[in-house]
């Protein structure tokens, strides 16, 4: 889908690099370093998982760009005990999040 857009953006295909078969992405940014290494890029990914991508990528030696995608708006209210499943799901999200970087850091792959 990330790809699509840039092309509507009149990005050349040939500038587009899609990684179909990583499976997490300190992973991709292994793949990539060969690709990019000593090129900037732009790195697309969701808002909630740019933090961490960033670090993978930097600690590739990779020099990204970073472009976030696909935030998470916050209601007007910003605390509610009410429960919901929105709020259920950005709990998910962050956790997930979290947990990576943290499993990161054990693996040492994180400067």
């Amino acid at each position: 889908m990330m790809a699509r857009l840039a092309e509507a953006l009149n990005v050349p295909r040939s500038d587009i690099a899609v990684m179909p078969d990583p499976t997490n992405t300190m992973e991709e940014a292994r793949l990539l370093k060969p690709l990019l290494s000593g090129k900037k890029f732009v790195l697309v990914t969701s808002a909630f998982h740019m933090t961490r991508a960033l670090k993978l990528f930097t600690a590739q030696g990779l020099n990204p760009i970073p472009a976030p995608v696909d935030f998470k708006i916050l209601s007007r209210v910003p605390f509610s005990l009410k429960p919901s499943a929105k709020a259920l799901q950005t709990s998910q999200i962050a956790i997930h999040e979290y947990l990576g970087l943290a499993w990161a850091w054990i693996k040492k792959k994180l400067t």
